[in-house]
């Protein structure tokens, strides 16, 4: 087995990087290894409060107090934090968007 280090002073720009290595044998085979690299270089990561919810709690409290508590077994505490935590670059610049399938460009498919 052959071992290959790869120095990466070329990653200056935040964002999502793919490294696409390809292996091709004698008969023309070839497999494709694909891998993702997410490089953040200055982006802030901002709490929100009025997004954390206590969604276990009850309404009449505004989710403040949990007033059912289970007599046997444990009482479980969910929270909500959808949008408690923000980066507003990563939001903007769609760092976070999902990946697509890969497109295999050496055989002409686009």
């Amino acid at each position: 087995m052959t071992e290959y280090r790869v120095s990466w002073p070329f990653l200056i720009f935040s964002g999502v990087y793919a490294f696409i290595l390809t292996t091709t044998d004698y008969a023309k085979n070839h497999k494709l290894s694909r891998r993702f690299v997410f490089h953040d270089t200055s982006s802030q990561v901002l709490k929100r409060p009025q997004h954390l919810k206590v969604t276990s709690a009850s309404s009449n409290t505004d989710f403040t107090w949990i007033t059912e508590v289970a007599v046997t077994g444990t009482t479980s505490v969910v929270l909500n934090w959808t949008d408690h935590f923000f980066n507003h670059d990563h939001k903007v610049k769609g760092i976070l968007w999902e990946i697509k399938n890969h497109t295999d460009v050496s055989n002409g498919k686009h």
